[in-house]
């Protein structure tokens, strides 16, 4: 036997005859059913939550979006405007300007709670979708076909 096996030998003894090691194999088998539970039960309630079902549901095959950087004609315009805010940020950020736009700001905020301001949001929202319009065309399609 050689200085080497002996050598081996010793720490696989020492191992197999370790205290810690034998406390940290029985937490491991105490606590892996009680883990494996947590962990179920964990996955259970992040995919029944409303955030991972809204985060998670197909698109709306309905609805088409075109991601206008990839298009070949508003793509170099996009890549231009981006360069252009790129050099007027750091002057428009110490502008009077800007500091004009925000006293604007509070004071529209301000407005909106009055009755003028609440006429003018009116006055500038987009109308509501007609809901009756499509249905009564659905009605005359399905008339149609009969």
């Amino acid at each position: 036997m050689s200085a080497h096996d002996s050598e081996m030998t010793t720490r696989s003894e020492a191992i197999s005859r370790s205290k810690v090691l034998a406390a940290l194999r029985s937490l491991r088998d105490t606590a892996s059913p009680r883990i494996s539970a947590v962990h179920s039960r964990m996955i259970g309630v992040i995919q029944n939550s409303f955030i991972y079902r809204w985060l998670t549901t197909p698109p709306d095959p309905d609805i088409i979006v075109i991601d206008l950087r990839e298009t070949l004609i508003i793509a170099p315009f996009l890549t231009f405007l981006d360069r252009i805010l790129a050099v007027l940020r750091p002057w428009f950020e110490t502008s009077h300007l800007k500091h004009a736009l925000n006293r604007l700001t509070i004071l529209i905020a301000g407005l909106s709670d009055t009755r003028l301001g609440q006429t003018l949001v009116g006055l500038f929202e987009p109308p509501e979708w007609p809901k009756q319009a499509s249905d009564e065309n659905q009605d005359s399609d399905s008339d149609l076909n009969r």
